[in-house]
C-alpha cells in the first residue's frame, strides 16, 4: 500500500488539472450544448485534443523519467516506486477524458450513461485487483487502476457515440500519441542528463 501510495501521489497532480479542466467545462458545455450543437461539438473535441496532448506527454515523460523522478522526491531508498510510477501514470491518459465525456453526456441529460461508467470502473478494479494484488502487490494494482480507467473511457465514450454525437477519437488522439512518443524518444536519448535539462 505504502509503494502505490507513493506512486499515486505523484500522478494525483496531473488527475487534479483534469478534473479542474473538466469542471471548468461543464457550465460552458451544458449551455452551449442547448443552444448550438456545432459549437458543443468543437468545444468538446478540441477538449479532448488538448487534454490529451498534455497527459500523453506527462505520461511518456514520467515513464521514461520514472526511476529519476523517485530518487529526487522520496530518496534511493523508494526505488521500487518507479517501476510502479511507470505503469500507474498512463491512468491519467483516459482517466483525463472522462470528465470531458461525463459532463457531454450530462449536458444531454444521460447521467445514467455516465453512472454505468462509473459501475464498471469500480467492477473492474475490484475484480483485478483481488486477482492481481497478491501475486504482484502494488504493481498489480496499478495495472488494475489503468485497466478501470482505460473501461471507464469506454463506456464513457460508446455512451457519448450512441447517445450524444459520433466522432472519431483517433483524429483527436494520434497527434498528441506522436508528440508524446517523440518526447519520449527525447527524454531517452538525454536521460543521463541533467533531469531539469
Amino acid at each position: 500500500a505504502g509503494l502505490f501510495s507513493a506512486a499515486y501521489k505523484l500522478v494525483d497532480m496531473v488527475i487534479t488539472f483534469a478534473h479542474a479542466s473538466g469542471q471548468a467545462l461543464f457550465p460552458i458545455a451544458s449551455r452551449t450544448a442547448q443552444n448550438d450543437a456545432v459549437a458543443f461539438k468543437t468545444l468538446f473535441l478540441k477538449s479532448i485534443k488538448y487534454v490529451s496532448l498534455l497527459t500523453l506527454a506527462i505520461a511518456a515523460g514520467i515513464s521514461v523519467l520514472a526511476s529519476d523522478i523517485v530518487a529526487f522526491i522520496y530518496g534511493n531508498g523508494m526505488t521500487e516506486v518507479a517501476s510502479i510510477l511507470r505503469v500507474l501514470i498512463w491512468m491519467a491518459a483516459p482517466f483525463s477524458i472522462v470528465p470531458i465525456l461525463a459532463y457531454s453526456l450530462m449536458s444531454h441529460n444521460r447521467q445514467n450513461s455516465d453512472l454505468l461508467g462509473n459501475i464498471a470502473a469500480a467492477v473492474t478494479v475490484i475484480l483485478l485487483g483481488v486477482l492481481t494484488s497478491s501475486t504482484y502487490g502494488a504493481l498489480g494494482m496499478a495495472y488494475s487502476v489503468v485497466a478501470a480507467c482505460v473501461v471507464f473511457w469506454g463506456v464513457e465514450f460508446f455512451s457519448v457515440q450512441r447517445g450524444v454525437f459520433s466522432f472519431s477519437i483517433g483524429e483527436q488522439v494520434w497527434r498528441p500519441a506522436l508528440a508524446a512518443a517523440f518526447l519520449a524518444a527525447l527524454l531517452l536519448l538525454f536521460k543521463d542528463s541533467n533531469i531539469f535539462i
